[in-house]
């Protein structure tokens, strides 16, 4: 348990506050902040579950410890090398990153000048050297694949047995 995490106290509470964050960001999906934030709390949801339920993990996915639990996400969810390097580059000025080659508001595709701004919609992307991703996208993805994860390991079953005395 985080003492120093104010009223969140359980993974499922970080995943709750994940979950608003995420709610925040598609309300304007052009805030880097709200982006960013939300890509801190996706990335560290993973060692929160890990620490919590440890045992219910390496029973049900099969792994020995955190690094296997780590790369089994890794594989499960494209996008986790991606949001560490958002993760880490809000943290440390880091301008060298493997997973991420650029990043920021690409405008619409309307000129200014002649149409209304309502018209000319920008987009958050990251481009990993491959491809761009739309960063609504990712997060998007990253909370599906929380969601079926916390399905499989059953923790929101348990977690609400343990509150209700069961």
């Amino acid at each position: 348990m985080g003492h120093s995490s104010f009223e969140v106290k359980s993974s499922t509470s970080f995943y709750e506050m994940l979950k608003a964050q995420f709610e925040e960001f598609k309300k304007d999906d052009t805030s880097s902040k709200n982006a960013i934030l939300t890509s801190i709390l996706a990335y560290h949801l993973r060692e929160w579950l890990w620490k919590e339920h440890e045992e219910i993990i390496k029973n049900i996915l099969g792994v020995h410890d955190q690094s296997e639990f780590n790369a089994y996400t890794n594989r499960r969810f494209y996008g986790f090398p991606i949001i560490r390097e958002i993760c880490n580059g809000s943290k440390h000025f880091n301008t060298n990153s493997e997973a991420v080659q650029s990043s920021g508001l690409r405008g619409g595709a309307f000129s200014p000048t002649a149409f209304t701004p309502a018209f000319n919609i920008g987009v958050l992307t990251i481009n990993d050297g491959t491809s761009s991703i739309k960063a609504i996208n990712l997060l998007e993805g990253v909370l599906e694949f929380y969601e079926e994860l916390i399905n499989k390991l059953g923790i929101s079953k348990r977690d609400n047995r343990l509150r209700d005395g069961v």
